[in-house]
């Protein structure tokens, strides 16, 4: 990781957490399937800021994105 605190992580330092996170083995009852998928991404904010991201999962109703911070797409 980078050693300035309020910078954005690089898509391997998102890649190193996302692999750190142990899967379960927990059924969950959800309304929609789920395909736990990560690949790289980018977020294009409000300001026009692009920020780094990985998909975690993506379902009929929507793509769930790990990034580090506070983010409003734009």
């Amino acid at each position: 990781m980078s050693v300035d605190p309020w910078s954005r992580p690089t898509l391997d330092d998102l890649r190193r957490v996302l692999e750190s996170i142990g899967k379960n083995d927990v059924e969950h009852e959800r309304s929609a399937e789920r395909l736990e998928l990560s690949v790289p991404a980018e977020v294009q904010t409000l300001r026009g800021n692009t920020v780094s991201a990985m998909t975690r999962e993506i379902s009929r109703f929507g793509i769930g994105l790990f990034h580090k911070g506070y983010l409003t797409p734009g």
